[in-house]
């Protein structure tokens, strides 16, 4: 409480100080709410959302200028209305799913610490290895092309397990060392920012605690956050040449190069970057790293731009939009062969009237796009609604399983995608549903079988995990 009067009272000198004050209080009352002691941090996958409005406040604060200036003359609205929509989607999702997350940290780390690490790596390889070869058989462009981008998030779950496992009990330091930093080298292979789940991993792992915590865990946090901005800041400055290298100036999203020349010319990228050298595309210059990151994490921009043209020259479509958003991402194309290639940018074409380049990837976003079907106060009850959708899907990862950890942390994968205010609704949709039917289906018994097949649970520990037996010591609060 002291803090929030304190940054409110600093923000009163600021340009958009009502903006930054009703950040403050917003961020001090979600984190009351979803980070609580012995509980999953699922609701950490507000803080995405949260951050892509709340940055666009820094963003015009440092070029001195107020929301509506900086922003196409409909910033504050869109600021406004965007924050007030992440909270009715939470407020959707908490009211169907209230107190109902059982399974606690302190027994995921009662069941984690007689984990064999050795054995974890080996499952970690395991999956990359299925879905290598899964990717193999199923030709590019196919209808089921989609199940190895759900099968690719398992060996990202047991990493999670991993690191975890080695909080609890620090050994084999080069072992898991050496896993997470060939999980990092990798997540460099793309035109993407794919190092973020690794970002994100330890984030959720420090947040994730059985006890009050301690001034050492705070530093810890803080640290994580330093190592989170020097990478976004590093690839803010080489992203552009790095790119133009992978894709051998084709202005396409093909890598043509090897993964060995790709990492050796990312870590020469990144020392000139860090030297203040040169560089043909990007920039090295503080300043600009700083302002190009600050517009790339904000995301109201294309809404306000969109916000110009709807509804004064462009009527509201009345839930047609997302009509075609879920048969698009629901109907498998096997049903509908003629529903063609996904295609983002005709919405910011149309509504927010900026033409992109065919090589680019832009989204109106998720927020923007239920704005343009039901205008600012259909646009809150929508996501009202679409909270209670997430919460009833929500429900379904919290019953009985041989792998609730698993689970949860499948579960906070899905919820920072589905609470994402700058993705197209028709990735959210898909992957969302479809990502989770699959898990549910399919990926526990996955999981299970080989925590089982490798002699990482037993019996006793699978009816620990659900539930149906338990010592007092492992009790769950509520969440």
């Amino acid at each position: 409480m002291v803090l929030g009067v304190m940054l409110s009272i600093a923000s009163l000198f600021a340009v958009n100080s009502l903006e930054l004050i009703g950040a403050t209080w917003v961020a001090i009352a979600g984190a009351r709410i979803a980070l609580r002691v012995n509980v999953f941090p699922v609701l950490l996958a507000l803080v995405f959302p949260f951050l892509e409005i709340v940055t666009s406040v820094f963003d015009a604060e440092a070029m001195g200028q107020n929301m509506n200036d900086r922003f196409y003359g409909h910033g504050r609205e869109v600021y406004w209305i965007s924050l007030l929509g992440l909270c009715a989607m939470f407020a959707g999702w908490r009211w169907v799913v209230g107190y109902r997350i059982q399974f606690s940290v302190q027994q995921m780390e009662h069941r984690l610490i007689g984990m064999d690490l050795q054995r974890l790596v080996l499952l970690h390889l395991g999956l990359i290895a299925l879905d290598r070869v899964v990717d193999f058989f199923i030709p590019f462009g196919s209808s089921l092309a989609q199940i190895t981008l759900h099968l690719g998030k398992f060996p990202l779950v047991v990493l999670y397990l991993i690191v975890w496992r080695y909080r609890l009990k620090p050994e084999q330091l080069l072992l898991v060392s050496g896993v997470v930093i060939v999980n990092v080298a990798v997540s460099f292979l793309s035109f993407f920012s794919d190092w973020k789940e690794i970002i994100i991993l330890f984030g959720f792992l420090l947040m994730s605690t059985s006890v009050q915590p301690s001034l050492k865990s705070i530093r810890r946090l803080g640290f994580a956050a330093l190592i989170s901005l020097l990478f976004i800041s590093t690839w803010q400055g080489v992203k552009q040449d790095y790119r133009n290298f992978l894709n051998g100036g084709e202005r396409s999203q093909r890598v043509t190069v090897s993964n060995v020349d790709a990492l050796e010319k990312f870590v020469s990228l990144t020392s000139t970057f860090w030297a203040g050298g040169e560089l043909e595309i990007g920039s090295s210059n503080t300043a600009d790293v700083t302002r190009a990151t600050l517009e790339r994490v904000g995301y109201i921009d294309l809404f306000a731009r969109m916000r110009q043209y709807v509804p004064s020259e462009i009527p509201h479509e009345d839930g047609g939009l997302m009509a075609g958003n879920l048969s698009f991402a629901l109907l498998p194309r096997i049903l509908n062969p003629n529903k063609g290639k996904k295609n983002d940018q005709w919405k910011v074409e149309k509504y927010a009237r900026r033409q992109i380049s065919d090589h680019s990837s832009f989204s109106l976003g998720h927020f923007a796009e239920h704005y343009v079907d039901y205008g600012p106060r259909g646009m809150l009850f929508s996501l009202l609604f679409f909270g209670v959708a997430l919460g009833l899907l929500t429900l379904l990862f919290l019953r009985p399983s041989p792998v609730p950890g698993c689970d949860l942390i499948y579960l906070f994968l899905t919820l920072s995608l589905a609470f994402s205010f700058q993705a197209d609704a028709i990735k959210i949709y898909g992957q969302v549903v479809w990502g989770s039917v699959f898990w549910l289906v399919i990926g526990r018994r996955i999981m299970s079988l080989s925590l089982r097949q490798l002699g990482l649970s037993s019996s006793n520990e699978l009816k620990a995990a659900t539930g149906i037996t338990g010592t007092p010591d492992e009790a769950s609060p509520q969440a």
